[in-house]
């Protein structure tokens, strides 16, 4: 599942209090957690705290009761749909894939060895590398690479036409190769620096979020599953 509502959550910790006599005690830890998060259901049959209503969920190798509605919580989505999202690094931007009407489903048929797309890129040349250009690739490795979570895709820029518009490898990660490509045309990246608007052009927007302005936000980062 996908949160799609920033929503609070309590984890219940263990405390030790020290006096003449060796006391415990328990408390709750309070965390707000991002939409985008990837969240598992805990069976019924095992939740605990009231109301029932509540929810509780796995986040990482934490168990979180979120007090969110159903309509907080996208439908239950197939194993190669959560590889996607766990590959995007920001729950901000997996809220936004989501989000986005058939970009899963894209990412899921079109992404495969040895098609091409367009990704969001740094230009190098303008700007400092802070602005953003599109740039066609072929796609040369997807799954997973070292120890990162989820799918991520190696590809090879081939748009020339783009200036300052380069990669950081020649299909090498941490060491390892997963394929070859000339110096400096490589990179490995998540489904959200693909461009689905410049193939679906009726998509207004799917600009990466992590290179817009920054929202301020007291939000602690949870690993997720």
């Amino acid at each position: 599942y996908v949160l799609l509502k920033d929503t609070e959550g309590r984890e219940k910790t263990s405390k030790t209090l020290f006096s003449r006599v060796k006391l415990f005690g328990e408390r709750q830890q309070v965390y707000n957690v991002q939409r985008g998060e990837i969240i598992q259901a805990i069976p019924i049959s095992e939740r605990s705290g009231s109301p029932p209503h509540n929810y509780q969920y796995s986040i990482g190798d934490k168990t979180i009761t979120l007090y969110a509605s159903i309509e907080h919580v996208s439908p239950l989505l197939n194993d190669k749909y959560i590889d996607l999202l766990k590959g995007i690094g920001q729950p901000s931007d997996r809220h936004r894939v989501f989000s986005i009407g058939g970009f899963l489903e894209w990412g899921s048929n079109h992404l495969e060895v040895g098609n091409t797309a367009s990704v969001f890129v740094k230009d190098t040349a303008t700007g400092g590398g802070q602005n953003l250009v599109t740039a066609e690739v072929v796609i040369r490795y997807v799954g997973r690479v070292d120890d990162e979570p989820g799918i991520k895709f190696g590809v090879e820029i081939t748009d020339k036409t783009v200036c300052g518009c380069l990669g950081d490898c020649h299909g090498d990660y941490k060491g390892k190769e997963y394929f070859r490509c000339p110096v400096n045309s490589g990179l490995f990246v998540g489904l959200d620096k693909f461009s689905f608007s410049h193939h679906n052009p009726k998509v207004s927007k799917s600009f990466p979020l992590e290179f817009e302005q920054p929202k301020t936000a007291s939000t602690v980062q949870l690993q997720v599953s």
